[in-house]
């Protein structure tokens, strides 16, 4: 499974959250996934940024802002 795939089955599966899925196989929440990262990263209200973020002791450089009617994500 991809880590958007991951993360789409993770936040996807939270009472109230914006994301859904329609099934639990990897594939499927894959090309969901992907699809919900384009339509960010393609929104002209997303905003990208360099900011330093260590993760599990790995610097990763990309943060992305979306502003959304319920407020930033």
């Amino acid at each position: 499974m991809t880590d958007a795939g991951r993360a789409l089955q993770k936040h996807g599966g939270r009472e109230g959250s914006v994301y859904s899925y329609s099934s639990q196989k990897a594939s499927v929440l894959n090309q969901e996934a992907q699809t919900i990262v384009n339509e960010i990263l393609n929104n002209t209200n997303t905003k990208i940024e360099s900011r330093v973020v260590f993760e599990n002791k790995q610097k990763k450089l990309l943060w992305l802002k979306q502003q959304l009617l319920m407020g930033v994500l």
